[in-house]
């Protein structure tokens, strides 16, 4: 059996998550919820009714997404 700490694409918690993207200011974790009720926010596992994950190489794609070169770009 692989050791977690050995996975390449960890599930995150919405909390886990907002630290990863946010930083030294994590990104809350109501913004996340609302962005995926908008569905603009990284792309997100559902596991059961209640249960979110994020996968990092959603978490990182989303960060790429986002990357700009100038604040003129939209």
């Amino acid at each position: 059996m692989q050791a977690l700490s050995d996975n390449p694409d960890p599930l995150f918690s919405t909390e886990r998550a907002g630290e990863y993207l946010g930083g030294d200011k994590p990104i809350p974790t109501r913004t996340l919820e609302d962005w995926r009720t908008s569905g603009i926010g990284p792309e997100f596992v559902r596991l059961g009714a209640r249960a979110v994950r994020y996968r990092k190489s959603a978490l990182d794609a989303f960060l790429e997404r986002c990357a700009r070169t100038s604040t003129a770009e939209g």
